[in-house]
């Protein structure tokens, strides 16, 4: 642990840190910190490289016993916005019981 000490001469930037501080409801040093942090963890991330999804993927294939081109998902629903609501409840359901 390092123990540092600023000091903020310039008047503008400790009016930003106080407002920064205010509307987070935080102190000013725990805003300093945080912004501190946010630019070491950017600064030490090794940039990533984009990959072509086309060129490094590949069809999953699954041994398939039966023959599914007859078969439509999602044929049952009648009336959209009702399967969604009720989708949302199981949903709803399922992660407040979890806890």
């Amino acid at each position: 642990m390092s123990q540092l000490i600023l000091n903020l001469d310039d008047p503008i930037l400790q009016t930003g840190l106080n407002l920064i501080a205010q509307t987070e409801g935080k102190e000013v040093q725990e805003v300093i910190i945080n912004a501190i942090q946010h630019w070491v963890k950017q600064k030490s991330l090794p940039p990533l490289k984009k990959l072509d999804p086309f060129r490094h993927s590949v069809p999953i294939r699954y041994e398939v016993e039966e023959d599914l081109n007859e078969v439509i998902p999602f044929a049952h629903v009648t009336d959209s916005a009702q399967f969604g609501q009720e989708l949302r409840r199981q949903l709803w359901e399922r992660t407040n019981h979890a806890k």
